[in-house]
């Protein structure tokens, strides 16, 4: 017989799960069964953890899970098992050491990972909908999952050069037709030879 790691998911409906509540269904369920609990991260939920001993996976987590759903049932929250999973001690030893801190980029490396400046990383995600929320906003500036805009990087449909500007009373203006820049002082010795 092989133990397994069982780890069951029961999400909450409602705002039932204060943090009060939980500690409680801790402390009792630590009392009379072996199992641990810890708030899930994503949502109004938790994470009920313990170790099963069989002979394949899937019946250690058929075991925890028909019990996981008859406790679940004698609560005084409405609830539901969403997920169960089962794996060997030493995958569970592994996940648990990875760190659960994302890659965190500021907008020099964002513009880095996207070929810009960081003042355009700034304007994209002003007046860009589907550039990524930052998960901070620190005093120094935003700070974005590196993962999200590397999502970003290879959804992101550029346009090659600049926007094209208003007719304002510039310096410097574009010829369309002829694709250059040419300075006010330019255009007038141009306006002179041919006119």
């Amino acid at each position: 017989m092989t133990c397994w790691i069982v780890e069951v998911l029961v999400r909450v409906h409602g705002d039932d799960l204060t943090n009060d509540t939980l500690i409680e269904l801790s402390d009792r369920v630590e009392d009379d069964r072996d199992w641990s609990l810890a708030r899930w991260e994503l949502g109004n939920g938790f994470w009920i953890t313990t170790e099963v001993g069989s002979s394949i996976s899937g019946e250690a987590a058929d075991t925890l899970c028909r019990e996981v759903v008859g406790w679940v049932e004698e609560q005084p929250f409405d609830a539901d098992v969403v997920s169960v999973r089962a794996v060997e001690p030493e995958v569970f030893e592994l996940e648990a050491e990875q760190p659960t801190v994302p890659e965190l980029v500021s907008a020099v490396e964002a513009g880095e990972i996207l070929g810009v400046s960081r003042q355009r990383v700034r304007e994209l995600a002003s007046t860009h909908e589907n550039f990524p929320e930052p998960l901070y906003r620190l005093r120094t500036g935003p700070l974005w999952k590196r993962e999200a805009i590397e999502a970003f990087d290879r959804r992101w449909t550029r346009k090659p050069g600049r926007p094209r500007g208003g007719s304002g009373g510039g310096g410097a203006s574009c010829d369309n037709n002829l694709g250059t820049v040419t300075s006010l002082g330019e255009r007038a010795q141009r306006a002179s030879a041919t006119g």
